[in-house]
């Protein structure tokens, strides 16, 4: 599966980056998408590449269920940037689901891994990963803010919000989605 998600982004990583800017919509940005694309490549096989010494099946899985929940999250992502974000119009903002979602995800998926592959214990890997997903979300958000001070490019107007709002929503989505992913985590393990 991963192999056939991987050639299906190589060739619309070609498209956008070799097609002709006025195939796409306006708020597309093409060239961008390509690249994109192939850095999700990357990050699609990243756990392959790293944890290739996988001799129990615990383990053998636990590398799995991290690259579907990269896949999904990525997807999620991508799916944003194609138009799904377009939403807002309809008063639904599809990033706030996006913040929600790949926080649950990966805060399971993550300490799944980590308590999986390195035994550690349940409930530091729960802890340490919710902090990690924390502090990935607090980058992004600073890096949102970061584009929109400095660069002009603006990800929060489109939903005339301010970009406070924006960033302490975000985040409280994020935080929410860690809660439950850690909730859900605890049902599985105990």
């Amino acid at each position: 599966m991963l192999l056939l998600l991987s050639f299906f982004l190589s060739v619309i990583g070609l498209f956008f980056f070799l097609g002709d800017p006025l195939w796409f919509p306006s708020f597309y940005h093409p060239k961008i998408m390509g690249v994109v694309s192939f850095i999700f490549i990357f990050l699609l096989s990243l756990p392959r590449l790293l944890f290739r010494g996988a001799e129990s099946p615990e383990r053998k899985k636990a590398v799995s269920r991290l690259e579907r929940a990269i896949a999904f999250s990525l997807l999620l992502s991508a799916s944003g940037t194609l138009g799904l974000y377009q939403f807002y119009r309809y008063g639904f903002e599809y990033d706030k689901l996006v913040h929600f979602l790949f926080s649950f995800i990966m805060t399971f998926a993550l300490a799944d891994f980590v308590s999986a592959w390195y035994g550690v214990r349940p409930a530091r890997a729960i802890f340490g990963v919710g902090v990690l997903i924390m502090v990935g979300g607090i980058i992004w958000e600073l890096i949102e803010i970061f584009s929109q001070t400095i660069f002009g490019v603006s990800l929060v107007t489109i939903f005339d919000a301010s970009l406070t709002r924006d960033t302490i929503l975000d985040l409280v989505l994020d935080f929410l989605g860690i809660i439950f992913g850690w909730i859900l985590f605890r049902r599985k393990r105990y």
